[in-house]
């Protein structure tokens, strides 16, 4: 029965941003990595003690990374070190020695194995156009790079590269290679290593090419429109671009036709950032319908409920042309130091924020979790597919009920 509800929470989010996480969350899961890179050894103590995970955000040339421990796998607590130092020293060196595409250099100021053996996460402001990536060692003795593991690689549509490092002492390179390699005569060195696939964390931060070419970031809005504001000849594509059945005016994402009058979802692919052009919107957060429901409300959470369920105030916020829901909230929560957690869900080809304030779905029953409108209405597609105009009244709210105890008016359940 459980399954069956969470199956139903899940595709209303899709319409609906309803969003939520089923693991157990402590307040401080994501932590900044200090500039020493010291976490002493009494967090993860806590993680292990609670059996929770531990997310580590840092940056080195303006490349971010993220660390993930799981505290089920940490036997001894104790300080690690958790910088990364990225540079191109060696770069173009190894990208002839492995006939790659992209090559990237790093290294660990640690020189122990960390404890629980972490996953590592990469994230870049650009494509890895790849199949694959390795990681290697440089070895001084033999004056090359040495193949040493791999690494899993998704781009959303940036590159993410995923991996738990074996070694934690000298150079490291992170290589892509495309599945057509150069043949060399008479040397093993092309031959293919299938990537190990390892589990890859939520991103703490999402990238986005903020530009007026066309390149942005696709971060969710999954969902299009069978009907078109405008007059179009076309019966099978909406104002995105997007394929349209024309039997039942979905597109492949199964989105329902946006009712007269409501703005149409923008594919991000098609979205266009202009820098030069801001403009202002209005922005809050609240989870009051907790406070009428306390009564299944998650008590391990007490203590980030606020008094007044009022997690962020209604404030004016600046946005640029071409930007989305999602973007104003993520960029607004990082500013006030707010938690907000999300993941990219393929099927939908959207992004799914699961927690703000470390308040997740089914924190308030098996109905509950987060949705959001403009201008008082609830869209039927991803908050990332929502592209904001000048004026607009942005709501994010928790709900206990579907929906229904914050105003939404339309069948939830329809279609599943």
């Amino acid at each position: 029965m459980k399954r069956t509800i969470r199956v139903l929470v899940i595709f209303i989010t899709i319409f609906c941003c309803l969003i939520g996480c089923n693991s157990k969350t402590v307040e401080n899961r994501t932590t900044q990595i200090p500039e020493d890179g010291i976490i002493n050894s009494a967090v993860f103590e806590t993680i292990k003690k609670d059996d929770d995970i531990g997310i580590f955000n840092g940056n080195s040339n303006d490349i971010t990374y993220q660390w993930l421990f799981m505290g089920s796998l940490i036997d001894t607590p104790k300080d690690e070190n958790l910088l990364v130092n990225f540079s191109n020293a060696k770069t173009e060196d190894i990208k002839k020695q492995c006939s790659a595409k992209y090559v990237q250099e790093f290294s660990f100021s640690s020189n122990e194995l960390m404890e629980g053996r972490p996953t590592l996460s990469v994230f870049f402001a650009y494509e890895w156009d790849v199949d694959s990536v390795d990681v290697y060692n440089y070895s001084t003795e033999e004056d090359k790079a040495v193949l040493i593991g791999s690494a899993s690689v998704e781009n959303i549509p940036n590159a993410v590269v995923t991996f738990v490092p074996n070694e934690h002492s000298g150079l490291f390179y992170l290589v892509g290679k495309d599945g057509q390699v150069e043949e060399k005569e008479n040397s093993d060195e092309n031959t293919k290593v299938t990537p190990t696939v390892t589990i890859t964390p939520t991103p703490g931060e999402e990238y986005r090419k903020n530009s007026a070419n066309n390149d942005s970031y696709d971060d969710g809005n999954s969902n299009s429109s069978g009907s078109n504001d405008g007059d179009s000849d076309s019966s099978n594509s909406d104002s995105g671009g997007m394929v349209i059945d024309p039997n039942t005016g979905k597109d492949k994402y199964s989105t329902d036709p946006v009712p007269e009058g409501k703005p149409e979802p923008v594919n991000t692919e098609d979205a266009v950032v202009d820098k030069t052009k801001s403009y202002t919107a209005t922005l809050s957060i609240d989870c009051k319908t907790i406070l009428d429901n306390m009564d299944i409300f998650n008590e391990d959470k007490l203590s980030v409920l606020p008094a007044d369920g009022v997690i962020m105030n209604t404030r004016t916020v600046v946005f640029y042309e071409g930007e989305n829901v999602f973007d104003v909230l993520k960029r607004e929560t990082a500013a006030s130091k707010i938690h907000m957690e999300f993941s990219w869900t393929p099927i939908y080809g959207s992004v799914y924020v699961e927690g703000i304030h470390n308040l997740y779905e089914f924190d308030c029953g098996e109905l509950s979790g987060w949705m959001y409108q403009v201008n008082g209405w609830y869209p039927n597609y991803g908050a990332s597919r929502y592209i904001l105009k000048n004026g607009d009244v942005i709501e994010w709210r928790y709900t206990c009920d579907l929906g229904r105890d914050v105003g939404c008016d339309w069948d939830l359940s329809a279609g599943v």
